[in-house]
């Protein structure tokens, strides 16, 4: 795992990695496996990092990782869209299916 690039974004209170990883003969691995190492990397919290995309090299054992590292948890909450899955239906989907 080495870091290829890395930008410090004052404006959004972040540092955004480009960063390499070898896994040959191994499937891509996942997200949380990731962001434990960027954070074992940077020496920041996981719940700071923020993976924005994995891109695995055809035919190779190398994935390209662009995540974002941010400062404090505020900054992650204003600039990051957080999915909620909670499971309820609208009320009004509900009332046209009876």
């Amino acid at each position: 795992m080495k870091i290829i690039h890395n930008f410090d974004n004052k404006l959004y209170n972040r540092t955004e990695y480009l960063i390499e990883v070898n896994h040959p003969m191994e499937k891509t691995p996942e997200n949380v496996t990731f962001r434990k190492k960027i954070a074992e990397l940077t020496k920041n919290k996981e719940d700071l990092i923020k993976i924005k995309g994995i891109h695995t090299r055809y035919g190779q054992g190398i994935s390209d990782i662009y995540a974002y590292v941010y400062d404090d948890e505020k900054s992650l909450k204003n600039f990051e869209v957080i999915n909620k899955k909670n499971g309820k239906k609208d009320k009004g989907k509900e009332k046209s299916k009876k």
